[in-house]
């Protein structure tokens, strides 16, 4: 079996945002000749071993999943430990597509003996492939190593997970509400350029309060009159809306334009500065700027 050329993660499974693992999968091929196996999922930073979840044990062929909560940083790439050795080192290719003993397709890094957590070392050797895992990755606004969609129920506080507790009522003379919401706006920095112009660039977005949040990207004027999008300001090629009912995370989906996908679908690169708005009921808005890049 092989992935094609779209499909394997650019430079390995790697976190496009800072936040939280809150699940990762595995899949498994043929397990008959293997008496019992078991894996756990690794969070490396460079050559350093972040963190790693419990040790799950692999019973049937086919896709595993299994919760964690690890704390991650952009750029932090994910392993397995596990008792399925390498399969250039006598096993057959349970975990692997397109396995190679040459690191020039898609190369992995391997690790004998497994890292620990806190221990840096380089890898023991490096081979070529495509290993069958991903995992779930949430914001965490108030940084306390809970994912903000499935873990945290009040992502504004650090000190709690529990729902977070209504507002106390208002006493004496009315108070103007003149603070803007406090929020995150996450979005990966590097997209593939045609999925990206299909699908959008999706990102998630939090806010400690009710909030409507309006978003654009923009490519410099100078880009935009080299792909034929003339404008003397930066011009605007994707837009999108959501809403926040109460303090938590929403989905944030910005769409390009019909003239944007016509015009940059044959770029080779794009650099795209977006901008977020986050606006509450008393309209106090808090903006955030982020920078995306698209290629080939």
């Amino acid at each position: 079996m092989s992935l094609d050329a779209g499909s394997p993660a650019s430079g390995g499974l790697t976190s496009p945002l800072d936040g939280v693992a809150v699940k990762w999968r595995l899949k498994l091929g043929d397990l008959s000749n293997v008496t019992s196996a078991s894996a756990k999922l690794r969070v490396i930073r460079g050559n350093r071993g972040v963190s790693s979840s419990q040790v799950q044990t692999l019973v049937s062929n086919g896709t595993h999943q299994f919760d964690t909560r690890q704390p991650v940083k952009i750029g932090d790439r994910f392993g397995i430990d596990t008792t399925l050795s390498s399969p250039f080192i006598g096993i057959s290719l349970q975990i692997m597509h397109s396995a190679s003993p040459s690191p020039s397709m898609n190369p992995y890094h391997y690790w004998t003996p497994p890292l620990a957590d806190d221990e840096s070392r380089s890898p023991t050797a490096t081979y070529g492939g495509e290993l069958l895992l991903n995992a779930d990755i949430e914001p965490d606004a108030d940084g306390d190593g809970f994912g903000d969609e499935t873990q945290d129920q009040c992502p504004a506080s650090a000190s709690s997970q529990s729902p977070c507790p209504p507002a106390p009522p208002l006493s004496g003379p009315a108070v103007s509400d003149r603070a803007a919401p406090a929020g995150l706006a996450s979005f990966a920095r590097t997209l593939k350029l045609r999925s990206a112009l299909r699908r959008g660039l999706n990102g998630k977005v939090s806010s400690n309060e009710p909030a409507d949040i309006s978003g654009s990207a923009e490519v410099a004027a100078r880009l935009g009159r080299r792909f034929g999008l003339k404008s003397a300001r930066p011009v605007v090629v994707a837009r999108g809306r959501a809403s926040l009912a109460a303090a938590g995370v929403a989905n944030l989906r910005l769409s390009f334009t019909k003239k944007a996908r016509r015009k940059l679908r044959r770029a080779r690169k794009v650099g795209l500065t977006l901008r977020i708005n986050l606006t509450d009921k008393a309209s106090n808005t808090a903006k955030f700027t982020r920078k995306a890049t698209l290629r080939r």
